[in-house]
């Protein structure tokens, strides 16, 4: 990486952990985490009570979704028992907090450096728009709050998506667009499969992927792809079959929860007719809206309405895709799987998840769609593209202040945050400490450290950015100081 893919890194790293909140729904993962590395079975009776997502088969209790995420989780879990003094062993919030830290936020924030490199590919030549952009798509989207808690099926499953897209896209040292490496091509089917291990949602993913792929690499190298992808699934099948009796029963079939296993049997794997009421929450909605609660996606669609012109004019002067054939082979497969993402979920009945903020099925399309708004900071007004990147990032930020549930909407973080200022879970927890009254607490400590701990972060940001990633704008007035000397 270079200094300035580093200093995003850090950037978000600080934000992320910064913000970070004790688990509301991580429990059915940590548990088979803890059930495998400590007692080295794959049930989860001795801690099903601490959860409602789980499945009885056979007298015993089961993780109710897909292994993947405990899967990942056990390595750290495993090095954090066997280095750690007793309390941080013995301290689940500790060990909950780690455990996300490494597996989850690490992984967004690789994700957002891949980010950053492929908006070359789109046509993004100038630095600072490439900053921001990429900054904005870590903070100024729902990424940002679900990289918060180890509820992290989604972001952790964006990534190994767009990992597995990555790799496609970037080739090396000897491009070769038709013909990836070897290696390259193993690995992205490991991504892809490892979507499937976190959660079946990626089934779409993983269909229209292969589409993508069979107009991108020669026949005989799809088979390396598949390779690394059968061995997931394998995995998955395996896993199943030891807990569920068969290679394709999942866990849906046996959910201890019999709303749960109601809803399952509804329609089509839970998928049920199209509602346009759906639809329309899911644009626009108070409660689950993509362009409500991220409103710089509006950028995505300017882009790719630019891009649509550019195609029917054959005019690519002012947006030239490094990719070959103009990028049309990506901009399909991104626009092909938001669609499809939107319609599938419309036909599913809107979820009752008191986790849920903003359209959390819809964030594996995030990365890929936001991509999309290259084609517009190249062609529109500096404004329009900074308001969107503002707004996107102030809203999301109130979001990751304040724990989100079922009755909360996009107006009541905003609420929230003028009634009691900044917020992070860090500084309560800090505060609480202190033996102070509960009011007192709540209304003035609270925000006075977070202002204090905020102020001293962005001096430190700004430092990083300033001095040790040399951002284009400082060296320019640093260059005019110079020239006025």
């Amino acid at each position: 990486m270079n200094r300035k893919e580093i200093a995003i890194f850090i950037t978000l790293m600080i934000l992320f952990i910064y913000y970070q909140r004790p688990p509301l729904h991580a429990n059915r993962y940590l548990c088979l985490t803890y059930s495998i590395v400590n007692r080295g079975v794959m049930n989860i009776d001795h801690c099903h009570k601490r959860t409602g997502d789980k499945s009885f088969y056979e007298g015993h209790y089961y993780l109710a979704a897909n292994p993947g995420l405990s899967f990942l989780a056990a390595p750290v879990y495993a090095v954090v028992r066997l280095i750690t003094p007793e309390f941080i062993r013995s301290s689940e919030t500790i060990s909950h907090f780690i455990i996300n830290v490494i597996v989850n936020d690490i992984l967004v924030c690789l994700m957002m450096v891949m980010f950053y490199r492929v908006l070359g590919y789109f046509g993004m030549k100038n630095g600072r728009w490439k900053i921001l952009i990429t900054l904005t798509a870590g903070l100024g989207t729902i990424i940002f709050s679900y990289s918060l808690e180890y509820f992290a099926e989604s972001t952790v499953g964006a990534f190994f998506a767009f990992a597995g897209f990555y790799l496609l896209l970037y080739p090396g040292d000897k491009p070769d667009y038709y013909a990836p490496p070897f290696f390259r091509l193993f690995a992205s089917g490991l991504c892809c499969g490892m979507c499937l291990l976190i959660g079946y949602s990626y089934f779409f993913f993983a269909v229209i992927f292969a589409l993508y792929l069979l107009m991108r690499v020669r026949s005989v190298r799809i088979f390396i792809f598949g390779f690394g992808f059968v061995l997931m699934l394998i995995v998955l099948l395996l896993y199943q079959k030891a807990c569920f009796g068969g290679y394709l029963t999942s866990y849906n079939y046996y959910m201890a929860n019999e709303a749960f296993v109601e809803h399952f049997r509804a329609g089509f794997m839970g998928f049920r007719s199209f509602s346009l009421h759906n639809l329309r929450e899911y644009l626009i909605g108070m409660r689950h809206g993509f362009f409500t609660f991220m409103p710089a996606m509006i950028l995505s669609l300017t882009g790719l309405t630019i891009y649509l012109r550019m195609v029917q004019r054959n005019n690519f002067a002012s947006v030239l895709p490094i990719l070959p054939d103009r990028a049309k082979r990506e901009v399909i497969f991104i626009t092909v799987m938001f669609l499809i993402y939107l319609s599938a979920f419309s036909s599913y009945p809107l979820w009752a998840s008191g986790s849920s903020f903003g359209p959390r099925y819809l964030v594996v399309t995030i990365p890929f769609f936001f991509l999309l708004s290259s084609f517009a900071v190249e062609s529109a007004p500096a404004w329009f593209v900074v308001f969107f990147c503002v707004i996107s990032f102030l809203i999301n930020w109130f979001g990751a202040q304040f724990t989100y549930t079922l009755d909360k909407n996009l107006f009541s973080y905003i609420s929230l945050f003028a009634r009691n200022g900044p917020s992070s879970p860090f500084t309560y927890y800090l505060v609480n400490n202190m033996g102070l009254p509960e009011s007192l607490v709540r209304a003035r400590t609270v925000a006075a450290l977070n202002v204090f701990l905020i102020s001293l972060t962005g001096i430190f940001l700004w430092w990083l950015w300033c001095r040790y990633a040399n951002l284009i704008l400082v060296q320019k007035v640093q260059g005019a100081r110079r020239k006025a000397h």
